[in-house]
């Protein structure tokens, strides 16, 4: 057994992941040489939370002025920084900058507040002789003040055809895309895991990203346009430069243009690429998710790894009747060291009416957790009462031989109890009758919470009707959930 647990700790050790990103919008100043060279210039930054639980930091796009000659630096990363009791702290000892024209020691640290205010000291510590001496530095010192963004993230099912060297190498292949707000009309774009084949052999690129993407209004929906100059791909194998142009209708059909160029002559020659045409086309999901608070339970080997311990599940519309299930950041404990597995998310689980609510049924035959050093056959079945109270049973069988044995499987086993949020998507009556009218949005036969957001996803109104209830919003094209219904209206 305890070599079973030592094998455990060595698995998760190398399959720490990153999460989704928060951002932070403000001011930048620089000071360099007792000169003050930015003052209150516009910038952003950003926070990951890695799944050991500290942070990745980016300030993204860097630059300096020289001379009146403005030099771009690139992105300021610092991996593991610590942010507890609102106070964050991290540092790089060896930053590559400009190209790598520019070595540095990073060190952050500042504050944030529960409202998401955010203070940071960075100093970037340009090591002059390097690499002969790394005490010799020159300071660089940038302060930033910004105030968190409350994002939403829409995601759009379609499909994806990529063309290279005037060959077609994939062809009308299942994908999704995201759009994530990070300010007002600027968005992340994000093409997560993407491949191509080159000689029959399929390269895993990873996620194409683009920051800084704007949705701008045009007659019939919105026209997009991103860019990023040097996207690492293929952890670090390739570098590009990706463009991305297109449109979205005010109904979410979305069409899509991305040109990655691969630079061949990385970093000597950023003129020369070899260009991979990337086609998209989509629409946009107008899913509803549930919330469910409630307690885990995880039994491993026969033994109670985890009792009572606080969590809570989403069940996410993906059509009538038919859900997708996610256990967010699941995570066990064995000696004391807490392992992090990443999300337990099963596609296509089906909701079907009982005689005191519903049960939930579904599987998924390969899920990969951990970052691909775990693949198991996941089975959920449980019950939902009328009001809400939900009771789960989660077997997670590991492939012990994945993948040459499917059949030999170690079970965890997972069961959870909770309760609906009482605040989120509660269908007290079926049938509610949502409409436009002038200057408003009337709501009638329904009892619970009512969202409205607009065609970007942004958050409108917000009300708890009982019964009918009038929201008065702006002209225009709105989304409104009630429950588990998503419409789209227009008010005059």
């Amino acid at each position: 057994m305890k070599k079973f647990y030592a094998l455990l700790l060595m698995v998760f050790a190398v399959a720490m992941g990153v999460s989704a990103q928060t951002y932070y919008n403000g001011k930048l100043d620089v000071e360099m040489v007792g000169e003050k060279i930015a003052d209150g210039m516009d910038a952003r930054v950003s926070l990951s939370e890695s799944a050991d639980g500290t942070y990745v930091f980016k300030l993204p796009d860097f630059r300096i002025t020289i001379n009146e000659t403005e030099l771009p630096c690139g992105d300021i990363v610092v991996e593991g920084v610590t942010r507890k009791d609102g106070k964050l702290s991290g540092s790089v000892n060896d930053l590559s900058l400009a190209m790598g024209q520019i070595h540095a020691k990073v060190d952050l640290v500042g504050t944030e507040t529960a409202e998401g205010a955010m203070d940071l000291a960075i100093t970037v510590g340009w090591y002059t002789d390097y690499p002969d001496d790394l005490s010799a530095t020159m300071p660089i010192n940038v302060t930033f003040k910004g105030q968190k963004y409350d994002s939403v993230v829409t995601e759009y099912p379609g499909k994806l055809d990529v063309e290279m060297v005037g060959e077609k190498i994939v062809s009308g292949q299942d994908a999704k895309v995201y759009l994530q707000t990070i300010d007002e009309g600027v968005y992340m774009f994000k093409l997560p895991d993407f491949r191509i084949t080159i000689n029959e052999t399929e390269l895993p690129c990873g996620d194409i990203v683009i920051e800084g993407v704007t949705r701008t209004a045009n007659a019939t929906g919105f026209d997009l346009a991103g860019s990023v100059n040097d996207l690492s791909l293929a952890g670090g194998e390739i570098h590009a430069k990706v463009d991305l142009v297109g449109t979205e209708t005010a109904e979410g059909a979305m069409d899509l243009a991305i040109t990655v160029g691969w630079y061949t002559d990385y970093p000597d020659d950023l003129s020369a690429t070899m260009p991979i045409n990337v086609t998209f086309k989509g629409q946009k999901y107008d899913s509803v998710v549930t919330e469910y608070p409630g307690k885990l339970d995880v039994e491993m080997v026969g033994e109670k790894i985890v009792s009572g311990q606080d969590a809570k599940v989403y069940l996410q519309t993906i059509d009538e009747g038919v859900y997708m299930f996610k256990l967010p950041d699941f995570r066990i404990t064995i000696n004391e060291t807490e392992l992090p597995c990443g999300d337990i998310v099963i596609e296509g689980v089906t909701r079907t009416a009982n005689a005191t609510g519903f049960d939930l049924a579904g599987s998924v035959n390969d899920l990969s957790l951990a970052g691909g050093e775990i693949h198991a056959k996941v089975d959920l079945v449980g019950t939902e009462t009328a009001e809400g109270a939900m009771d789960l049973a989660i077997t997670v069988g590991w492939y012990t031989d994945y993948p040459d044995d499917l059949e030999a499987t170690m079970p965890i086993n997972v069961t959870f109890k909770g309760q609906r949020d009482a605040g989120v998507n509660v269908v007290e009556a079926s049938g509610a009758a949502v409409r436009g009218t002038e200057g408003a949005i009337a709501v009638d036969g329904f009892a619970g919470r009512v969202n409205v957001y607009t065609v970007d996803g942004r958050l409108a109104a917000s009300a708890q009707v009982d019964g009918e209830a009038t929201i008065t919003v702006a002209a225009g094209l709105y989304v409104v959930r009630a429950g588990e219904k998503a419409v789209k209206v227009v008010v005059k």
